[in-house]
């Protein structure tokens, strides 16, 4: 054993270390939020991804091995997950996560050796060494892969409607260490099997990195915790007065427009008499070109002097309250909910149906209903 073995090791556990600390701080929290749960549990997967070895390494109980393991397996399906928790506004733990949790780890304890169900994958592959070795081997990169791919999908495309400064800023580093990260580690998993001589360098490499995330995580979550929520997006309703609802205790402060008056009035007219949110397809790019302002400014502007937290907010707060209007007059009342549907710039009834219910609690058909009894 040379140098680069002994570094290799000690920055892994450098780096376990450290995320150790950030479920320290967590746990510790008096309240945490949902977001910061999310990121505890990110935290024991990547601990677990770390001193995975160290258990067969010491001999330690077949149990213990394959508890470390498949905690280790959901640190793919935890970083998509944490994706969504930090960038969606009105994110909440829906059933099918757990579902997908399941089956993701479900893959991954089949490939280990000497877990039941290895003995039912050896079987179905014909009883054939190479071949299991190889997918009990490949199994699981590829399905950390594939969240890793719909992370940064997810990540990167919605940063085109996202208002919030500070989480566009996240979304970039977030995009470029995660997938840095991912290569690192998927080529220090190959290279194990392929070319031995360069596993201690992309390990040392990958855990280095690990360990730069956690302790720039740890560092921002302890030195503010509000702050660290409200980066990325924690999500505040809009202003009162006609263009957003009531806000509640806790959220920001509204700031005075980037724009100038006559932009602003242009704005305005572009939204109250032309009702450009009916057109489909609207974003925040095109929008500025309209205005002819940088989209940056527009951004601004929507965000911190109208209080939304992100375009399609924007678009479906004067989309459902046009709705509303007209459900509720005499003339919308045989009116084809597809219709208004398309009228108002939908691409889909069942976006529209979305839309709606998440904004009243009711579907446009029972938000009509219910306007004609009451009148």
């Amino acid at each position: 054993m040379d140098f680069s073995f002994f570094a290799a090791k000690g920055i892994r556990v450098a780096a376990a270390l450290q995320w150790a600390v950030l479920i320290y701080w967590i746990l510790r929290a008096e309240r945490p939020g949902l977001r910061s749960r999310v990121l505890g549990a990110l935290a024991v997967t990547i601990v677990a991804y770390l001193v995975a070895p160290l258990p067969l390494a010491f001999g330690a109980p077949f149990w213990l091995q394959a508890g470390v393991l498949s905690v280790a397996c959901a640190s793919g399906f935890m970083i998509w997950l944490s994706a969504h928790a930090f960038f969606d506004d009105g994110f909440r733990l829906r059933p099918w996560h757990f579902a997908v949790l399941a089956v993701s780890n479900l893959i991954c304890l089949v490939t280990i050796s000497g877990f039941p169900t290895s003995a039912w994958l050896y079987g179905a592959l014909g009883g054939s060494p190479v071949l299991f070795n190889f997918v009990a081997f490949m199994f699981p990169q590829m399905v950390t892969l594939v969240f890793i791919v719909f992370t940064l999908r997810h990540v990167s495309r919605g940063g085109r409607d996202d208002l919030v400064e500070p989480r566009l800023r996240l979304r970039l580093r977030f995009v470029r260490y995660t997938a840095t990260l991912a290569f690192i580690v998927i080529a220090f998993e190959v290279t194990m099997k392929a070319a031995p001589f360069l596993r201690q360098y992309l390990d040392a490499a990958s855990s280095f990195l690990v360990f730069y995330l956690g302790y720039v995580v740890t560092y921002q979550y302890h030195r503010n915790l509000t702050m660290f929520e409200q980066a990325v997006g924690e999500p505040h309703p809009a202003p009162a007065g006609p263009r957003g609802p009531e806000p509640e205790a806790g959220a920001p402060k509204l700031k005075p427009s980037p724009l100038d008056e006559s932009q602003r009035a242009r704005f305005e007219d572009l939204v109250g008499r032309e009702r450009i949110y009916t057109q489909p397809g609207l974003t925040v790019q095109s929008l500025s070109e309209k205005l002819g302002v940088p989209d940056y400014k527009l951004r601004q502007h929507i965000n911190q002097s109208l209080g939304f937290q992100n375009f399609n907010q924007f678009l479906n707060f004067h989309r459902v309250g046009e709705a509303k209007r007209l459900l509720s007059a005499p003339e919308g009342q045989g009116l084809p909910i597809y219709n208004l549907s398309v009228d108002l710039g939908y691409g889909s009834l069942v976006s529209f149906n979305r839309a709606f219910k998440e904004a009243t609690g009711l579907t446009p058909t029972e938000f009509r209903d219910r306007a004609r009894a009451i009148s």
